[in-house]
């Protein structure tokens, strides 16, 4: 039986034709290590038991939401509530507003009014993550920006779904903040509904072979009779018909007749209709999830999803999702949690074994512009140093032809191994080298080639092969300490801290960045220590093939020499033969 904090929801669930195996399934509250409020088996559940389906028309969407329908699609898009979160975040507010009139009312009863997440961490503790990628990635500023110029616009022009007296508790930033935060935490991303109309359609042809039975609730007869719909994946869905009938629509200027003197033309509109959808989906965004821990994926049916079992579960045990293995940085900012496992790169030690480190290309601009400053300081023709106004061409070109902005390293044990090569000796400049990226190593590349060989690099719209040679590797090795030094602290002060100072006295927010920069700097010495020794191979290497090249020039000069020594006393014995000959001839 379920837990009487949860039972109204449930109930609530059920009643809309949510199906939930209460015998096998409930959710509590877990410790805040085990992720806060989770589900948990109550008995042994079998592989492919389906614990829970949730019927499309509880989806919440700004789709399903009649909201969009009663501002109208043209004052919709004029607002630019189309575009990024901000329709579903006024979506969620209005149905928020309207308590028991929403379809959705204890949905959000039981959804989290309180988070850990950064976001809503005071400046003091914001410090402590100088130097990883959460802070910059917070978005705090621009989302705020959004609430200003996107949502209060159009409360205003609608004060007959925003009564004016509800703004201040009902609309206000800190209830934006939340819902856009339940989101960030909470959301399911959908595909679009050409690609589920195309599904569907297989699956019914399927079926019709008897190659695709349906399958009754409770029971899974393989993977491959489902679709895959894992949080991090895209989950196909048809469009979704509004829960209940609209309102009269309020036609107000500038709505559909006018779309297209707007910008608002049917291009526009099918190319929205094409982006993948974020949804909330009541229970299923109940699990928590683990680094490689997941035991349950939610997969798609053409009225419902399910969530399923991938392996046993015993009884006692949380059921996992997944979140596609983050790292803890993108935990910590989207989740308001961290792993905290053995590592299996670094025994006796704890963190995420997802762990990565972020370098952003402007980062290894300045670092390529340096070095071929100092390599233009030998040139007595150079007249002026480059700067990265030179490099914004390159830079552009880039970006436009769907190159990265920043570049993202793992650490050296998770990355995939070289191809194989041909010779028996290591290869340090073959373009796969597993430590680093190899748009990393392009990337590099096209900041250092010459003004010709970047015409043509353009002219062919191919960027350089990402040769990992001694040049590049030094730009990539002196980016990486840079990127250290962003940090507050040493890896070994932290590795100090965390000796003198059990995780269990520090506050939630700072036991959290300890964690955070701790995994990143981790990484970010294990990438600099592999990039050394490679640098070092290739170096040898270098040094090998110019020292090869400066013997045979060698022994090609000493052969020409003796070439013409040789060639000399031939032709002196030839003379002397001559010589001789005639020498004889007069003698006689």
């Amino acid at each position: 039986m379920p837990s009487s904090e949860i039972q109204p929801f449930f109930t609530w669930f059920q009643a809309h034709n949510g199906y939930i195996d209460t015998t096998v399934m409930d959710v509590v509250q877990l410790p805040l290590s085990e992720g806060g409020r989770g589900a948990v088996a109550l008995v042994d559940i079998p592989q492919n038991h389906v614990i829970f389906s949730v019927p499309r028309s509880l989806i919440l969407t700004t789709r399903t939401c009649a909201l969009s329908t009663k501002i109208g699609p043209g004052a919709w898009r004029t607002f630019g509530l189309h575009q990024g979160w901000a329709g579903l975040i006024l979506c969620m507010m209005w149905e928020a507003a309207r308590g028991a009139e929403s379809k959705w009312d204890a949905y959000f009863d039981m959804m989290p009014t309180q988070f850990n997440t950064p976001m809503f961490w005071n400046e003091d503790d914001l410090t402590e993550l100088k130097g990883t990628s959460v802070v910059e990635k917070l978005g705090k500023d621009q989302a705020e920006k959004d609430y200003r110029e996107k949502i209060l616009p159009a409360i205003d022009s609608r004060p007959d779904l925003f009564p004016k007296a509800e703004i201040p508790t009902r609309y206000s930033l800190e209830i934006f903040h939340i819902m856009g935060t339940r989101i960030l935490s909470r959301s399911f991303t959908l595909a679009t509904e050409e690609d589920d109309d195309e599904d569907a359609g297989k699956r019914k042809d399927e079926e019709k072979a008897g190659e695709n039975p349906p399958h009754p609730a409770g029971e899974v007869h393989g993977d491959e009779d489902i679709g895959n719909a894992s949080l991090g994946s895209a989950m196909d869905v048809d469009e979704p018909s509004t829960a209940e009938e609209p309102a009269e629509e309020h036609v107000h200027e500038g709505d559909n007749e006018n779309e297209n003197e707007n910008g608002d033309g049917a291009d526009d509109d099918e190319e929205d209709e094409s982006a993948p959808e974020v949804a909330m989906i009541p229970l299923a965004d109940v699990l928590n999830a683990r680094y490689k821990t997941d035991n349950v994926k939610l997969f798609y049916e053409p009225d419902c999803l399910r969530m399923v079992s991938t392996r046993m579960i015993k009884a006692g045990e949380q059921i996992w999702n997944t979140y596609g293995d983050l790292p803890n940085a993108d935990l910590l900012r989207g989740f308001g949690h961290v792993d905290y496992l053995p590592l299996p790169y670094a025994p006796g030690e704890f963190g995420n074994p997802g762990d990565v480190i972020e370098l952003r290309a402007d980062l290894v601009v300045r670092c390529a512009l340096d070095l071929l400053n100092s390599e233009n300081e030998k040139d007595k023709n150079t007249e002026r140093q480059l700067t990265m106004e030179d490099m914004e061409d390159r830079i552009d070109w880039w970006l436009e032809e769907g190159g990265d902005d920043t570049f993202t390293l793992e650490h050296p044990s998770a990355a995939p191994p070289p191809s194989p090569s041909t010779s028996s000796k290591p290869n340090p400049t073959h373009p796969l080298t597993a430590t680093l990226s190899i748009i990393l190593l392009s990337f590099t590349h096209l900041m250092l080639l010459t003004p010709a060989e970047w015409a043509r690099a353009k002219a062919k719209s191919k960027p350089p092969k990402p040769l990992a040679d001694a040049r590049a590797l030094r730009v990539v090795l002196e980016a990486l300490r840079r990127r250290g030094e962003a940090y507050s602290g040493s890896l070994e002060e932290d590795t100090a801290l965390l000796s003198a100072t059990p995780l269990s006295t520090l506050s939630l927010n700072k036991r959290h960045a300890l964690i955070v920069r701790m995994g990143e700097k981790r990484v970010l010495t294990h990438v600099r220590k592999s990039v050394e020794e490679i640098l070092a191979a290739v170096q040898a290497q270098e040094a090998e093939a110019a020292s090869g090249g400066r013997k045979n020039q060698d022994k090609d000069k000493s052969t020409a020499q003796g070439a013409g020594a040789s060639g000399s006393r031939a032709g002196k014995r030839k003379a002397d033969a001559l010589g001789g000959g005639e020498g004889r001839k007069k003698r006689k």
